[in-house]
């Protein structure tokens, strides 16, 4: 089994080893593009997602985990080599759509997987433990791949990162061929029954969201969250620029942020959750709203300092909104068709923010060449301030939700009569590891 693990964190390193995240920014800009054609190519990746999100899943499920990581890892390969050799915008959308693939396939088959291996070795309650520390494999790899993507940027050429990204997604495909496999099952014969009973689990877990406010809240939330921290790579690179860091600072600087996200997760890992509920959900998009209101109008320092902010809630929200989803769920078959509606909802949140910000810095400054200046992209970062504000409104409701839900329930033998009491107490039993759906 430690051999399994130490492949399986070898994968989620090297499928996350991006050098190209750093500076791709620059790289569109130089061939041409404008910053609202590089935020439609954000637009066209997210829509390709949403769409094979489920499909992919669904495959992950029917033909293998370990299939659907391999491809996954083969389609980034190529994809990467794509955007090398691509000349212009159509080529680069493509490339999007390919790599946009093979991460939906790779996303969830993975965490999928190591839950088989450990439940197969009897040691399904070190879950928690095992992907927190996948996490930490991929939050290291980020970093690393930052660092070097801004080194080899600076020396050597902007292009290459893409190919070096290529590379370590091949090793991640190699590695997948030393990955044992999990028990056999025949998962291709489905029956119509089968079929059936599948769309009414659907039904019944949509219906559930309709039931509970609560749940709608945290939803909105999460999508809220999960659009600023998605788009957060693309805009802080020009920000940085405008800070009179070169392409190697930057990527020290996004290894730094990475670094910061990863120790954030592990620390929230430790912490108790029923007394630092409350403190962290109004923390995070108070934090967004300071950050994106201030970004680039106090000098360099702390235009870092207030991305360091932006990455701690970059570490945590995942697992924070995973934790009250599951709360907030009491019928566990159910579960994963309500996060799967989290994971819909956020990509199609993210599918009309980034047009709605490609146009903003497209009225902002219509005749800009290169990267765009800090006047120009103050109103988009004013944009994204107002979405964490409305973060914020929606945290708000939520807990309306559940101080109205806690007088319901305390008459009913709680003396406590807390808050956290009641999510804890009530639904303890149903609450899923964290991190283990997390989103890409």
């Amino acid at each position: 089994m430690a051999r399994t693990l130490w492949l399986y964190n070898t994968y989620r390193a090297l499928c996350t080893a991006h050098l190209h995240k750093v500076v791709f920014v620059f790289v569109f800009l130089a061939r041409g593009l404008s910053m609202a054609e590089i935020l439609l190519l954000q637009t066209i990746f997210t829509a390709t997602a949403f769409a094979l999100e489920v499909p992919t899943g669904a495959w992950a499920d029917r033909l293998g985990r370990r299939r659907s990581m391999r491809l996954g890892a083969l389609l980034m390969a190529l994809a990467s080599v794509g955007y090398y050799l691509a000349p212009g915008f159509t080529t680069l959308a493509l490339s999007e759509v390919v790599f946009a693939a093979g991460l939906t396939l790779t996303s969830g088959a993975d965490s999928a997987y190591l839950y088989d291996q450990l439940k197969a070795a009897g040691r399904a309650g070190e879950y928690l433990r095992r992907e927190a520390a996948a996490n930490a494999a991929k939050y290291l790899g980020l970093a690393v791949a930052a660092a070097a993507g801004g080194l080899l940027a600076q020396v050597q050429s902007p292009d290459a990162t893409f190919l070096v990204t290529g590379l370590a997604c091949a090793g991640a495909f190699g590695v997948t061929f030393f990955f044992p496999a999990t028990s056999r099952r025949s998962p291709l014969s489905v029956s119509r029954g089968q079929r059936a009973d599948l769309l009414a689990g659907m039904r019944l877990g949509l219906s559930t969201i309709g039931r509970s406010a609560g749940l709608r809240w945290v939803l909105v939330y999460s999508a809220l969250l999960f659009s600023l921290v998605i788009l957060s790579t693309t805009l802080f690179q020009p920000v940085l620029r405008n800070q009179g860091f070169d392409l190697g600072s930057i990527g020290l600087a996004f290894a730094g942020l990475n670094l910061v996200g990863a120790g954030a997760a592990l620390k929230l890992g430790r912490a108790r959750w029923s007394r630092w509920q409350e403190p962290v959900l109004w923390a995070l998009p108070a934090l967004l709203v300071v950050c994106y209101l201030f970004l680039g109008l106090l000098g360099p320092v702390m235009v870092v300092a207030l991305m360091i902010g932006h990455y701690v809630v970059t570490g945590v929200y995942s697992p924070v909104v995973k934790t009250l989803i599951n709360e907030e769920t009491a019928d566990s078959t159910v579960r994963a068709t309500v996060l799967s509606a989290e994971s819909a909802l956020k990509r199609l949140l993210l599918l009309v923010v980034a047009p709605a910000l490609s146009l903003v810095l497209e009225l902002s400054d219509p005749s800009a060449g290169g990267a765009p200046t800090t006047r120009a992209m103050r109103p988009v970062l004013l944009v994204c301030s107002g979405l964490a504000l409305l973060a914020f409104v929606a945290q708000l409701f939520y807990q309306r939700q559940r101080q109205r839900r806690a007088r319901h329930v305390r008459p009913r033998g709680s003396a406590s009569g807390g808050v956290g009491d009641v999510s804890s107490g009530d639904l303890a039993g149903s609450v899923l590891p964290l991190g283990a759906a997390e989103p890409r």
